[in-house]
Parts: C-alpha cells; sequence; structure tokens
C-alpha cells in the first residue's frame, strides 16, 4: 500500500479504461495499447485484488452516433462508488454536522470565520423552511403587490 491507497480503496475493484479513437491508432499505435494493458499488471503491484479492464472501445470514436457501450460499463461503475474508495450515498440525506465522524474546523484556510459559515447554514436552513412552507388562501394585500393594478 501506499500512502494515497488505502485499504478502502484495495477493497474494491480497480477499472482500467483502455481506448483509442480509431483503428488506424490501434493498428498502428502498440506501445500505446502495450502501456494501456500493462495498467492492468500495476493496479494489482499496487494491491488490488480485483481488476476489471474495459477494452471495448478501441477503434470507436467518441463523436458520431455510435455508442461506447466501454465507456458506458466504467460510467456505471464510477456513479455507483465502486471505483475509488469512497462512500457514495445511494439515497437520503446528509448528516447533520452534529453526527460527523471527524470535523476540521480551520484545516483549510477560508474567506469568513467559522461562526459566520455556521450562522449562514443556519439563515440558508431558514430560508429553505420558508420557501417550502404552504400558505393557504389568497396572497397578502398590499400596495407593493398592486402597483400598476386599477
Amino acid at each position: 500500500m501506499t500512502e494515497k491507497i488505502r485499504e478502502c480503496h484495495l477493497s474494491r475493484s480497480a477499472f482500467v479504461y483502455i481506448r483509442q479513437s480509431t483503428l488506424q491508432q490501434v493498428r498502428n499505435n502498440t506501445e500505446s495499447s502495450r502501456r494501456q494493458y500493462a495498467l492492468e499488471g500495476r493496479a494489482k503491484e499496487l494491491g488490488f485484488k480485483t481488476v476489471v479492464v474495459i477494452d471495448e472501445d478501441l477503434g470507436i470514436s467518441g463523436t458520431g452516433n455510435r455508442g461506447r457501450p466501454g465507456f458506458a460499463k466504467l460510467l456505471t461503475a464510477v456513479c455507483g462508488g465502486e471505483v475509488d474508495g469512497r462512500p457514495r450515498k445511494k439515497s437520503g440525506r446528509r448528516l447533520p454536522m452534529e453526527q460527523w465522524a471527524v470535523l476540521i474546523r480551520d484545516h483549510h484556510a477560508g474567506y469568513i470565520t467559522w461562526e459566520r459559515y455556521v450562522k449562514n447554514l443556519e439563515l440558508l436552513k431558514s430560508n429553505s423552511v420558508k420557501a417550502h412552507a404552504v400558505r393557504a388562501g389568497a396572497p397578502p394585500r398590499s400596495a407593493g403587490f398592486q402597483t400598476g393594478f386599477h
């Protein structure tokens, strides 16, 4: 394992997407193909137990009406959280700040203070509640509302 590759990464599959845009590139750029396929071995050297090689799109350009099934497979894996080891939320809401496992307030310099940040969050939350409130009846009557109407 390296400093950047942790157990949470190694517990997932590594994906190697191999692609060249044209058949001419596939035929003539054999060094590029060799290096791309070698990434499978490199992933195994780094400790990944499962390496998925996607090479269905060789010779298929990214433009035009023809699809790229290999890219679709990779995109599905990324969106499903299978690729980089970071857990993905499938549904639901974010945890309240009080329930966060880790909070390092001053890790990065900011443009506002932590206290201002918290106040901004509270203001956004109160505005959201007001915006979603259901009000029965006619809108309030005021001179501002009726300006231009006679």
